[in-house]
């Protein structure tokens, strides 16, 4: 094991760290819900609203895959950011995990329906960013 380490730290310091993105700031950005176009985003959050809430048993069913998406999102965007601990805290109260992100995600997609909804996540996270800690 010591030695798998090793060889990691001399493999790091010959090639370096990847950077997140290429030479003119492009990444990939998966497919899932993140690849879904804005108004499909929300048409979901309207049919859950119709449904019941977004939160109801029949209404989360539309919305669940976003929460996910915007759950796997904090965890890479926290990790990869020094000094945010939480980048979607200041949107959440209680048990609105996930789920506010969906409601501040609304408008901007909303002035944005070329978008997929990854960007939207991405844009708001840019804009969070600017006073997180």
């Amino acid at each position: 094991m010591k030695r798998v380490a090793i060889m990691g730290a001399i493999a790091i310091a010959t090639f370096g760290i990847a950077n997140a993105a290429d030479k003119n700031g492009n990444f990939m950005m998966g497919g899932s819900a993140g690849g879904v176009s804005c108004p499909s985003f929300l048409d979901s959050m309207a049919t859950a609203r119709q449904a019941g809430g977004t939160r109801s048993p029949a209404g989360a069913g539309y919305v669940w895959s976003y929460v996910d998406f915007v759950e796997g999102f904090r965890t890479g965007f926290n990790s990869e950011n020094r000094g945010i601990f939480d980048i979607f805290a200041p949107l959440e109260v209680g048990e609105e995990r996930g789920f506010a992100v969906l409601y501040a995600i609304e408008p901007w997609c909303a002035q944005h329906p070329e978008a997929k909804f990854a960007d939207a996540v991405l844009a708001l996270a840019k804009t969070l960013s600017a006073t997180a800690q």
